[in-house]
């Protein structure tokens, strides 16, 4: 062997020695805690027993896993529809939940109830029961039974430039109700179910056998005082959620809210009709008082709502709720803890509001009052809802007091909202004035039965659609991102429309006949147990809806999936003229790619550029070349995820000094549809010339265009795309 060649192995052995002796072996250890787990161990620092929610695994029957309710052509079979969903949840918690139970108890936990329709259970817990739970592979976590309040902001103060106050007929106007109404769209037909402190069951506002059904759970924890009548845990019929005594804000809250959903007193001279005056009413009474300074803050008592009594009321209307056609749920309600994301994993409330859901019931939630602006509270941070922040008085603008998010789905009145209140004195005729997305929240479960009256047979993802589709683009200069503030008259044109997909964006996939090279999709699973994906696939030019595509993807896994296997799956092989948009919604928080093989260069290029509706850092593209850096041409690619045509504008700077050099905007862009751009077409429209092929600007997308930016490399020597975006998990 020469000298040269025995070189090289022995330097190559000793570069394997020294990589080999970067890693190290390390003692088997026991398998991973959750961070529930966690968290349980550290509140047992200060107690001897925790008041908990254990929540299973539910399987592919339930939740975002239960197939679509198909949509029903009269009332009959929309009831049947919804019934078929419930009695398919509640055979699943009988066959696995249960047994579960059954296994838990014998190894000594103390379960307190079991919920007939979600796979969720109340435990009383002590230190030593960790064990048993952390051991089971079929529980999601176990939540702390918490307590939420009442979100109302009585102490926001209306904005500087007015004062004036918005009457009912008023906000109804602002939100394009009235004008429904003229068209006989009046939510006539449908219920909207109240979760608050109760309802003044005889004001005017609700005569007319206008409450239709009524419940009440409240006083489950240990120490709090029910609010039912006669002080039960729980009741059901005439009278359970108005046993308004125990002080004048018991039922106040979700009177004022009942009121702006659906009351309707149109013989007074100044009418007073809520969003829905034609729907009917199922008010249920969550709250408890509760009597500790320490949570209270101070105070002797509080009225406040535990996780445990509204699951119970989600329990219920996921029971009751066909046979009263409940439409649309309203829970303004929320704790303090702001979420910049989606808190499904977090909180036990996701799972029955992904099952109303899917029996077409959606479930409106306000976002919070503290002022945040990229985050929400809970549960408004459920992911199958639809979370509700607030305008200022009269629709003219968002409120900067109400929490704001891209998270936030649409925008309602908010400021000062006239309704129906409590009054001793007089109880049937008192109407007064709130803020706070508590009162923006009820404009929109009124809305969602407005639009339920145009179409009966539509489903949830139809309504939510429609109702984005129909609203005003908002955006405040604190904002990187617009949310839609309602016009109910405007949305039902869109009523009869095809959703946009649900799900993050992917874009820019090769269809499977491309020839010079193969797209492929990734998804990976960090989590521990398996969870479902949905991919449904957007043809970008024409733009066609190609179908969806699901998959399981195991724990702790990651699939590769090949764009012609897609395409095969949906029927759809062959095509080979347009990118492919990919809309990926999964049942875990996990992470997804798009993966280019280039056969040329013979090289892997991820050309992952994704978006969520909790963060958008795609607002910036950094170091973009001009045509003169030879070789490595840039491309803007632009997706346009809003719900009507737009043109993306963006500001443009020296990538070295920072300097503004002009602001440029696209051509209209279809929704759900991709451009692909030179970026020396952008430098020619401007007519600007650098005048050194060094030269470099960043372009940086100006807040209000909902959609996804990236800039793309051509490598032309070695054949192969570069994505230079920032990438971002889904």
């Amino acid at each position: 062997m020469n000298r040269i060649l025995v070189g090289t192995v022995i330097a190559l052995a000793m570069l394997i020695n020294d990589a080999q002796a970067q890693w190290r072996a390390v003692p088997e250890s026991s398998a991973e805690q959750p961070a529930w787990a966690a968290d349980l161990e550290n509140r047992f620092a200060d107690n001897d027993t925790l008041d908990v929610l254990i929540e299973f695994r539910a399987s592919d029957a339930l939740g975002t896993g239960l197939p679509a309710r198909d949509r029903a052509t009269s009332a009959t079979s929309e009831r049947a529809a919804a019934e078929a969903v419930a009695d398919t949840v509640r055979r699943h918690v009988d066959d696995t939940v249960r047994p579960a139970v059954g296994a838990l108890r014998s190894q000594g936990l103390d379960i307190t109830h079991v919920y007939s329709y979600q796979p969720i259970v109340r435990a009383t817990i002590r230190r030593v029961d960790l064990a048993a739970l952390n051991a089971r592979d079929d529980i999601i976590a176990v939540h702390i039974n918490a307590y939420d309040k009442a979100d109302d902001a009585a102490d926001v103060p209306p904005p500087a430039e007015s004062y004036d106050k918005a009457q009912l007929f008023t906000t109804t106007v602002a939100s394009g109700a009235t004008q429904a109404w003229a068209k006989g769209y009046r939510g006539q037909g449908y219920a909207i179910a109240i979760l608050d402190n109760g309802i003044v069951a005889n004001h005017e506002m609700f005569k007319n056998n206008k409450i239709i059904a009524e419940a009440c759970f409240s006083g489950s924890t240990t120490g709090d005082q029910s609010l039912c009548p006669n002080a039960a845990k729980s009741a059901t019929g005439t009278g359970a959620a108005s046993a308004c005594t125990g002080g004048n804000s018991v039922c106040d809250h979700g009177t004022h809210v009942a009121g702006i959903a659906a009351g309707n007193n149109a013989a007074t001279t100044s009418p007073k009709q809520g969003m829905a005056p034609d729907a009917k009413l199922i008010p249920i009474q969550v709250f408890s008082r509760v009597t500790s300074t320490s949570i209270c803050d101070g105070a002797a008592s509080c009225l406040l709502t535990s996780t445990a009594d509204q699951i119970s009321a989600f329990d219920w209307l996921i029971a009751n709720g066909p046979a009263q056609n409940l439409i649309a749920v309203n829970i303004s309600l929320g704790g303090s803890t702001p979420f910049a994301s989606y808190c499904d994993t977090t909180t036990a409330r996701s799972s029955g509001v992904n099952i109303m859901r899917t029996m077409g019931i959606l479930t409106a939630i306000a976002s919070g009052n503290d002022g945040f602006v990229v985050s929400v509270t809970t549960p408004a941070c459920i992911k199958a809802a639809v979370t509700v922040g607030g305008t200022n008085i009269t629709h003219t603008g968002a409120n900067s007091s109400f929490n704001n998010s891209p998270l936030v789905d649409v925008l309602a009145p908010g400021t000062t909202v006239e309704s129906a209140v409590v009054n001793a004195t007089n109880p049937t005729t008192t109407y007064g004035f709130k803020s706070g997305t508590s009162m923006a929240t009820p404009h929109v479960a009124g809305a969602i039965a407005v639009l339920k009256s145009r179409l009966p047979s539509s489903n949830a993802a139809q309504i939510e659609y429609a109702l984005k589709a129909g609203g005003v683009s908002t955006t405040l200069s604190s904002w990187s991102y617009s949310t839609p503030r309602i016009n109910v008259n405007t949305s039902l044109d869109f009523m009869t429309q095809n959703p946009t997909p649900s799900g993050v964006a992917l874009i820019g996939y090769q269809p499977g006949a491309v020839s010079s090279g193969f797209s492929y999709i990734r998804l990976y699973n960090p989590n521990t147990y398996a969870g479902a994906v949905s991919i449904t696939a957007m043809q970008d030019t024409p733009k066609r809806n190609l179908g969806t595509y699901r998959v399981n993807v195991p724990g702790r896994a990651a699939l590769q999936i090949q764009m012609k296997d897609i395409e095969e799956a949906l029927g759809q092989t062959g095509v080979a003229s347009s990118t492919t948009s990919f809309y990926v919604d999964s049942a875990f928080s996990g992470f997804a790619q798009n993966i280019q093989w280039n056969t040329a260069g013979q090289s892997l290029t991820n050309l992952t550029t994704c978006k969520t509706t909790a963060t958008d850092p795609n607002t910036f593209l950094g170091n973009v070349h001009t045509s003169l850096i030879q070789g490595y041409p840039s491309y803007i690619r632009i997706h346009n995820q809003g719900t009507s045509a737009a043109g993306a504008t963006f500001d443009i700077y020296n990538a070295n000094t920072g300097a503004f050099i002009n602001a440029l905007g696209t051509q209209q862009i279809e929704s759900n549809t991709t451009i692909t751009l030179p970026a020396q077409a952008a430098f020619d429209a401007l007519g600007f010339n650098p005048g050194t092929t060094v030269f470099q600007v960043n372009f940086i997308l100006r807040s209000g265009f909902n959609g996804v930016i990236a800039h793309i490399v051509d490598n032309t020597g070695a054949g192969v795309l570069t994505d230079m975006t920032a990438k971002c998990p889904i």
